[in-house]
């Protein structure tokens, strides 16, 4: 891809931080956009397995404190009737 459609695609001022950080060389500004986009994507994967795994240490928590046993959750939703019980008792 030339760097004219690559400014096209992305944008020029985008496209020019990558420039200049790499003094007007525009092979080197394209591969260090790419290489920037793939570690935003991993970041992003990082971000959202911890958010999965925050999530998931919460319901934990929730069931603890309602005393239902963590194994519950492999059985689906058959617990329910017992959860809203125990809601409605506080």
């Amino acid at each position: 891809m030339e760097f004219s459609e690559f400014q096209r695609v992305f944008s020029v001022p985008r496209t020019n931080r990558y420039l200049i950080a790499m003094n007007s060389e525009t092979k080197k500004a394209m591969t260090l956009y790419r290489y920037n986009q793939k570690l935003a994507q991993e970041l992003n994967t990082i971000k959202c397995t911890i958010a999965a795994r925050e999530q998931y240490a919460i319901v934990l928590k929730f069931f603890q404190w309602m005393q239902i046993d963590n194994s519950s959750l492999l059985y689906g939703l058959d617990h329910v009737n017992e959860l809203c019980t125990k809601i409605e008792t506080l």
